[in-house]
C-alpha cells in the first residue's frame, strides 16, 4: 500500500507527513511536492530567501532534506509545472500522482479541504472529490 502527501513545507503539510509516517507500518510513504516555476512562489512558500534567484534544484534539495528530517523513511518525489498554476492544476497533479502510485490514502494538510465553503486559492476540494483513494486532512499542526 502507498501512503502519498501533497508536500510543500507549510506546517500542516509537515503534519500530513508525520501522520502518514505514524500510520504506516508496511505501507510506502511518498511525498510530493509540486514546483512552480519562478521565485515569487518559491519566496512565498520559504523555499527561497529574499533576493535569491530561483533555482530548482536549490528548491527540490531543500524540500527533500525537510521531508528527510521528517519522515526519513519516506519517498520524495517532485513535478515542475509553470509560474503560479490554478489550484485545479495542482489538484490535478496531486490526483494523477495518487494514481500513478495507486495510493490508497492522501494525507492532507489544509485548513479548507472537506468544508462546505471552499476558498478558491484551496487545492483541498480538487483532491477530496476523487473517490480513488481516501483522504486523510491534516487540520491541526502536530510535532512543530
Amino acid at each position: 500500500m502507498v501512503y502519498m502527501v501533497p508536500y510543500d513545507g507549510s506546517p500542516l503539510a509537515r503534519s500530513a507527513l508525520r501522520r502518514a509516517s505514524a500510520f504506516a507500518e508496511s505501507e510506502t510513504v511518498v511525498a510530493v511536492a509540486i514546483i512552480p516555476a519562478g521565485a515569487k512562489y518559491a519566496r512565498s512558500k520559504g523555499w527561497l530567501d529574499a533576493g535569491e534567484a530561483f533555482d530548482l534544484a536549490t528548491v527540490r534539495e531543500r524540500l527533500e532534506t525537510e521531508v528527510a528530517d521528517v519522515a526519513p523513511e519516506a519517498t520524495f518525489e517532485y513535478v515542475r509545472t509553470e509560474p503560479r498554476p490554478p489550484s485545479s492544476a495542482i489538484s490535478k497533479i496531486v490526483r494523477r500522482k495518487a494514481d500513478d502510485h495507486d495510493a490508497e490514502i492522501v494525507f492532507l494538510g489544509s485548513k479548507n479541504a472537506g468544508k462546505v465553503v471552499t476558498p478558491v486559492t484551496s487545492v483541498g476540494s480538487g483532491i477530496t472529490s476523487d473517490e480513488s483513494f481516501d483522504v486523510y486532512i491534516a487540520r491541526h499542526r502536530v510535532g512543530d
